[in-house]
Formats: C-alpha cells, structure tokens, sequence
C-alpha cells in the first residue's frame, strides 16, 4: 500500500492517498515484501559529514552548495514574495543563526521549549507561514487549477527576503513536518544562504511513488480533483473532529495536541487544503540528488510502525541513493514531533552535527543508508 505522510494532521493528503493507492496499484507489485528488503540493515553509526564547525566568533561557512544541474557563476535572483513573512519571533545569542519553520496549521511556538533550550547555541529566527498564526496568507489559485505551488513558492520566498534583509549570514534552516520540505526547497532555492537544513519529519518526495506507479501529471492531477470532494463537502464540525483525532496520533503530549488541534482547526480550510495539495506536485528528489547541500534528516520510528519498513522507505524513496553531506537519524518511540518526545536527543544531534562532531547518540541512532562517497565540504 502506499505510505501515509509523515507529515501530521493532513487530514486531506491523507485521503487523496488512499484514493490514488486504489486507482494506482499494480498485479504484479507486492508491498509485503517491502520489510523484508531491509532486514540486512543493522543500526551503525554515521558517518556523513555535517555542516562545517562553527566558532563563536565566526559562523561556519556554507558548502559550496551549487546543484551540479543548472546553476552558473550568478546566484539566484531573490524573488520577491507576494507577502511577506510577519510576526517573525527572534530569540537567543548564539554564533549559528537558525531560522525554524513549524508544522502546518499551527506557529512558531511550537519552537518555544526549542529555543529557549537553546537560547546561547543558535540565534533563532522561528517564522510564520503566510496564512498561520493570524498572519495574512497570499491569494490562491483556482484549487482546481493544478499543478500550481503558489503557497510553497512564497514561504521560500519569503525565507529569502528574511534572511537578505536582516542580513543574517547563512542560517541552519530547520522545519518540522511540511515546514521540513520547505526547508529542503529553500536550500535547493537559494543555496548560497544557507550552509544546510534540517528535516524533521518532513517528506522530500510527494505522498506517491511516481516511479513504481507510473503516474503522470495529468493522471494525479484527474485523481487529487475527483478525491478532494469528500473534504470539501465536510460540514466544519466533521472536519473539526477528523482533525483532532489525528492530531492526536501525531502527538504525544495531550496538551500540547490540544494546543496545536485549536490552532489547525481555527486556519482557514482552504489554505491547509491548498498547503497539503501542493505536497503532490512538488517532488524534490532529482534536485536534492544534484545538491551539495549538507542535510540533516530525523525520522521517528512510530511504535506501531515495523522499523525495518521505516527504513526501507527512506533508503529506497525519500532520500536519493548516492546523496552527498546527507545524514539519516531514527529517533526510536517517538511520534513525529521529536522535539516534544525527545528534547535531549533531538539537541544532542543536531548540535553534534552543526559542529560537525560524530553522532553518539547511540540509544536512537540507525544508520539504513549504504555509506556515500561525497566531497568534502568547502
């Protein structure tokens, strides 16, 4: 079958995927062999290399991030985005900026604990996706006009003007869910602001295998039409209750699930709609493949999901086999917030892997991936 998005509480990806795993699977495919391809894999430590050290007086330089696909000697142009970011919060003193970018349908405050753990490492930046956290949200198009990513192309937009104008030097980006995803875009984006991202939870490849499936543009944009109607003729107490119940699979914490169920039911249904139906038309995988960007991707692994599966789906689909500066951490008995379920680790890596020291972690550590050859970081 195919595999629900790690991201939480997209209650309408959700059925899109179940409908398009109906339309789209063939005879002669078996995913029950899927576990059984990963159990050679043991847990082993990494070995990829990090972002380079930083000192306190000198924030660590950026790989020569370039894509080898299609970048000349000019950096990209920053595009101007149709809204700009607001009521972005602005905490702590460190030498390693950061700019944090939440889940759907919620904040920056889900970064609070984060940052305030943190307040001498980093100097954060937590921003708001256009739309959430009462901020204004750019004009959509036509939901049925497809494929269009308005929505994710202003959020990296918007990240990019941040960054320019407040002249903070190549920031970690970080994002959890969806915001994981937007932190990969804006890293193939623009590069030369960044010196490397960090996905927690966060898909890099649509909710479908387009390789297995053979799907065409035209084939999932005629399934994500037809599948949309249940959610759009949903009465809002419906979707109310679907919602919080799946938060509440996603989250721990009953009061912080609760706190983040009011915030996602209370944004407009039509700007999740919009966010989660852009997750099937924006496949990053040949970029990220072409990118030197160093990455950083923690995963959980869900207790009632078989981990030898986890594993195979990030090996074989999420990350591109052969992906330089990449390094892969399983976060055991957490649900997709790590930073909730695992405050101590979830620092713990992320500091050892911004200062470029080797990952000790052991305790949740699992290394799926074959080791990569890839050039030292510049």
């Amino acid at each position: 079958m195919i595999r629900t998005l790690t991201t939480p509480a997209i209650l309408l990806a959700g059925i899109l995927i179940a409908s398009l795993g109906a339309c789209t699977e063939r005879p002669d495919e078996s995913s029950a062999d899927a576990p059984a391809a990963a159990q050679d894999q043991q847990p082993a430590k990494s070995t990829e290399s990090g972002p380079a050290p930083a000192t306190s007086g000198d924030p660590a330089p950026a790989a020569n991030t370039t894509p080898a696909s299609a970048r000349s000697d000019e950096a990209e142009p920053i595009q101007k985005p149709e809204v700009s970011l607001e009521g972005v919060e602005v905490r702590g003193s460190g030498p390693i900026p950061m700019v944090l970018i939440h889940e759907i349908g919620i904040d920056w405050s889900m970064w609070a604990d984060f940052m305030e753990r943190n307040a001498e490492r980093y100097t954060m930046y937590a921003i708001n996706l256009p739309g959430m956290g009462g901020t204004p949200a750019p004009e959509a198009p036509d939901i049925l006009d497809w494929p269009k990513i308005v929505l994710f192309n202003n959020a990296v937009n918007g990240i990019a003007e941040l960054i320019v104008e407040r002249e903070i030097h190549r920031p970690v980006v970080v994002g959890q869910g969806l915001g994981g995803h937007l932190a990969a875009l804006f890293a193939l984006r623009y590069p030369e602001l960044t010196r490397g991202f960090v996905s927690m939870a966060g898909d890099f490849r649509p909710p479908y295998n387009a390789d297995r499936y053979q799907l065409t543009d035209d084939e999932i944009t005629a399934e994500v039409r037809k599948s949309m109607q249940p959610v759009m003729r949903m009465t809002d107490e419906r979707y109310a209750e679907i919602n919080r119940a799946r938060i509440y699979q996603y989250v721990s914490d009953p009061e912080i699930a609760e706190e983040h169920a009011d915030m996602f039911i209370a944004t407009s249904r039509g700007l999740i709609m919009q966010y989660s139906l852009e997750t099937f038309f924006s496949d990053l995988g040949p970029e990220l493949l072409a990118s030197r960007v160093p990455m950083l991707v923690c995963a959980p692994l869900v207790p009632e999901e078989d981990p030898r599966a986890v594993a195979l789906r990030w090996r074989e689909y999420q990350i591109p086999k052969g992906r330089a500066n990449t390094t892969l951490v399983f976060f055991e008995f957490c649900r997709s917030f790590m930073v909730f379920d695992d405050p101590f680790g979830m620092d713990t890596v992320l500091d050892q892997w911004l200062t470029n020291q080797e990952i000790e972690y052991q305790h949740n550590l699992y290394e799926p991936i074959e080791p990569f050859e890839h050039p030292e970081l510049e």
